[in-house]
């Protein structure tokens, strides 16, 4: 038996072709040589003679005896060498579990089709075919081709058939596959680990995770091509290519949660106590995710005690008189502001600074205070006069009348630094809460991506080391 061979997987045929050697003896075909001037064989076509009829079980060929009739070559002895060449088309059961890295087993079952073994009885001339015309395929390798002699009981009828069978054994060469179907997978997969590293503000975080699903597409399309459709079993490559499709669909979702992270509005709601325990601090130390330095807001409670501020309102300047500082020094109170001190200087302060004039709008204390310094001023001149009396206490009054204006405006001014004093606190807030949210994405990003890269070397390992061998 000389053989070549090619097989169709897709079908799950096995085309061969194939040289049979038949030889057998018939008594009624012989005669001596010397009588016929040394005649000893004799080439006769084969439908002028008896031959046995010899097919192919497994044939999937339409003709299904798909062997050209040559001439039989007859012996003077009787004995008859038939040589039919065939090109022949069997069924062959494909096992893809191990897909492009498995070995196929084919057999070809020849057998008498209408004489049984009391007529007719079939044996091996050989165990092994002969493979020395064989031509090298370039997918698959022949590593055997062992043939056996079987002895079957049909229910049609009573004596046993005799058959001889072949089982061929081919080996896939992973060179092609490894190229056009391994390589580019593990390249795309890598990819999408690459996926979580590209910052999200770049806007094509999500665009590079749909890519790589599509192409991965692309590829188990092809597989799909090239394998047969059987449920029976499930080739190793195509669970590897699900798993790899698998995880890049779920990091096409982990990359829209990190979005949704990133771009979440402190207006919606702020990350809940639990989220921040497991993500901000568990999760961030153990991936040792560092947090950027967010900037440390400063302290609004005493900005304005070391500073100088000229207070004008509606176009009429607070006196500040260079003679006494006392009037030029104001301890407001305000129950939702700290005490603001305003003096002229903050080095220059006066003992009689220690004695405060809150600004309540109705300037009382004020008043009285002004009077008292009134009056100690006249009692140190040394001849006070009735003109410098009354111009003194009308000074007092208007310093008075001033004082109750300037409070109310003061009031006013008060309130409107402590609304931008509190829009300052709470844009604050917001851009704290935006930091969380912004990290917490930085994190998950994290975690996905060694997640995903473990995941990876597990799945490739596995698929790999478990194939009966790698590279033919």
């Amino acid at each position: 038996m000389n053989l070549n061979i090619g097989q169709n997987e897709k079908e799950q045929l096995l085309v061969s072709n194939i040289w049979l050697q038949m030889s057998w003896t018939d008594v009624n075909l012989t005669w001596n040589s010397s009588d016929y001037g040394g005649l000893t064989s004799l080439r006769i076509p084969s439908s002028r003679i008896w031959k046995p009829d010899l097919l192919l079980y497994n044939s999937a060929d339409p003709r299904f005896d798909s062997t050209y009739p040559t001439n039989l070559v007859v012996q003077s002895n009787g004995s008859i060498f038939y040589l039919p060449p065939g090109v022949f088309t069997s069924t062959c059961k494909i096992d893809i579990t191990w897909f492009p890295f498995d070995d196929q087993l084919c057999k070809l079952k020849f057998g008498s089709w209408s004489h049984d073994m009391s007529q007719v009885d079939l044996d091996v001339i050989s165990n092994q075919g002969d493979l020395s015309t064989y031509i090298e395929n370039g997918e698959w390798i022949l590593l055997g081709i062992l043939g056996r002699r079987n002895k079957v009981l049909y229910r049609c009828c009573a004596d046993p058939f005799t058959d001889v069978t072949y089982t061929i054994h081919i080996r896939r060469r992973t060179l092609y596959y490894g190229i056009n179907l391994i390589i580019p997978c593990l390249i795309i997969s890598s990819m999408t680990l690459l996926g979580f590293t590209l910052p999200p503000d770049s806007g094509e975080k999500l665009t590079l995770g749909v890519t790589i699903l599509l192409s991965m597409t692309v590829f188990l399309l092809q597989l799909t091509e090239t394998l047969p459709a059987t449920s029976d079993t499930v080739s190793a490559i195509a669970t590897y290519f699900a798993s790899i499709m698998l995880m890049v669909a779920f990091s096409v979702v982990m990359t829209v949660v990190v979005l949704n992270f990133h771009y979440k509005s402190s207006e919606v709601h702020e990350l809940n106590p639990l989220m921040k325990k497991v993500i901000l601090q568990w999760l961030a130390f153990i991936l040792n995710v560092k947090r950027p330095g967010a900037v440390k807001p400063p302290d609004r409670s005493n900005r304005f005690t070391s500073k100088v501020y000229t207070i004008n309102g509606d176009g009429i300047p607070i006196p500040l008189s260079p003679q006494n500082q006392c009037q030029n020094c104001f301890t407001v109170n305000n129950s939702s502001l700290p005490n603001l001190a305003y003096p002229r200087h903050p080095h220059q302060v006066c003992s009689c600074c220690r004695k405060s004039y809150p600004v309540n709008g109705d300037c009382l204390n004020e008043e009285e205070s002004l009077m008292r310094n009134f009056h100690d001023k006249i009692d140190s001149l040394p001849g006070p006069t009735v003109s410098q009396s009354v111009l003194a206490q009308h000074q007092v009054s208007r310093q008075a009348k001033h004082c109750a204006c300037h409070g109310k405006q003061l009031d006013d001014i008060l309130n409107e630094i402590q609304y931008m004093t509190n829009r300052l606190r709470k844009e604050d807030q917001v851009i704290e809460i935006l930091d969380d949210w912004k990290f917490a994405a930085i994190v998950i990003d994290r975690l996905c991506f060694v997640m995903f890269s473990t995941f990876s070397i597990i799945s490739s390992s596995i698929c790999f080391m478990s194939a009966p061998h790698l590279i033919v």
